[in-house]
């Protein structure tokens, strides 16, 4: 299963520390297999979840992050240029 927008506001945390993820609309179960445009969809939100998780952790867990993945969060996905730059034609 991945998430596809994931965000603080999707993840609790109970009493005894485990994380419970919530909000799964945006989800897509069942690996990736089927159709290309599903293998994709399935692969960009596996890579957008995993950047969400990098984010969480440096969030909640400052200086936690090695070097590779502070780089990695430090890339903006080309995905969210293309999502800027269509709000912005959007709204003229």
């Amino acid at each position: 299963m991945v998430q596809g927008d994931l965000h603080h506001r999707d993840v609790l945390v109970g009493v005894d520390g485990d994380a419970w993820l919530v909000d799964f609309s945006t989800s897509l179960c069942g690996g990736p297999r089927g159709n290309p445009l599903r293998r994709r969809m399935w692969r960009l939100a596996a890579q957008l979840d995993r950047r969400a998780v990098l984010k969480l952790q440096q969030r909640y867990e400052p200086g936690s992050l090695t070097p590779e993945e502070a780089l990695e969060l430090a890339q903006v996905p080309r995905v969210y240029r293309w999502g800027k730059s269509l709000r912005r034609l959007l709204r003229g």
